[in-house]
């Protein structure tokens, strides 16, 4: 199974931050090469949509970003914890995942703003969605045969 996470941050830089700074165990989620840029882990996928402004004046202008890790990243993000309801539904991404306690002195809170997603915001602002909880993706993951790799589509009928 493959776990999707999305992200938002009040900047690229702070994004590129946080991933170069953080991972799983010894493996960071991102390293830089020597002209600045992110180089992800072989286990992440990334889809960086960049700045965006939404909502009436701005109100949630940042740096938005799709994840996905699958292998052995994904084995040790879920380690341990059930990954469905007693329904047979998937749980929440923070429910099935060890993604807000791998770094243990980060803190994260709910997002309890009216209108936004269900999410965590933690260090620097940086905040998580469970692709679930969010009503109208703009960006969504879609199989193509470009080699055995997802690519990003902008649409659900794509």
């Amino acid at each position: 199974m493959t776990i999707q996470l999305y992200a938002w941050a009040p900047d690229r830089k702070c994004f590129i931050e946080g991933v170069t700074t953080y991972g799983v165990g010894d493996a960071k989620f991102a390293a830089l090469d020597a002209d600045g840029n992110p180089v992800w882990h072989p286990e992440i996928q990334v889809d960086e949509i960049g700045p965006i402004c939404k909502g009436e004046q701005g109100a949630v202008c940042g740096h938005h970003v799709n994840l996905r890790g699958f292998g052995q990243m994904e084995a040790q993000l879920t380690a341990g914890l059930e990954q469905t309801n007693p329904d047979g539904s998937l749980k929440s991404v923070f429910e099935r995942t060890h993604i807000l306690t791998i770094v243990p002195s980060a803190v994260w809170q709910p997002v309890t703003e009216n209108g936004v997603p269900a999410g965590f915001v933690g260090p620097h602002g940086v905040r998580l969605y469970d692709p679930a909880s969010v009503a109208n993706p703009r960006r969504v993951w879609a199989l193509e045969k470009k080699g055995l790799r997802w690519q990003p589509v902008t649409s659900r009928d794509a």
